[in-house]
């Protein structure tokens, strides 16, 4: 049986303001490093049946940063693959909800009514569309049974 556990960055600075960061290359927040070691942590206490086999992050340096401890404990590299990214949030990036209101009170409702339909000013799609048996697919299935 194949599992899947998905985890996200820790913690950034623009996150701790609530900023959007979408595809913005931002590190973690002194939290956020915590948080990656704790994962470690977790990593380190699973059995070797439980244990990841396979780590795979987005090209952003938040997400690698989380992975790293809990490589290093597993004793595997990081798979690096850009299709893990956070979309662009476009004139959105590095600003607040408040910042975005202030200037256009229609776009920043627009986008918490229905943000799918309504995404900011420049940002991508924030639903891309994957191949079933791209990289990822295969980064997934290694090392497994089924």
């Amino acid at each position: 049986m194949t599992s899947l556990l998905l985890v996200r960055h820790g913690e950034t600075e623009w996150h701790r303001e609530n900023r959007y960061a979408g595809s913005s290359d931002i590190g973690l927040a002194p939290a956020g490093y915590a948080q990656a070691r704790l994962l470690g942590e977790w990593a380190g206490s699973r059995t070797a049946a439980e244990r990841p086999t396979v780590l795979a992050c987005s090209t952003l340096r938040r997400s690698q940063l989380t992975a790293a401890p809990a490589a290093r404990v597993l004793g595997v590299r990081p798979e690096i693959h850009a299709d893990l990214r956070e979309v662009h949030f476009g004139s959105a990036e590095g600003r607040t909800l408040d910042e975005i209101r202030a200037d256009s009170a229609q776009i920043a409702d627009s986008f918490v009514r229905d943000p799918v339909a309504s995404p900011f000013p420049g940002a991508e799609p924030l639903f891309r569309g994957r191949q079933p048996d791209g990289p990822l697919s295969t980064t997934a299935c290694q090392g497994t049974s089924g």
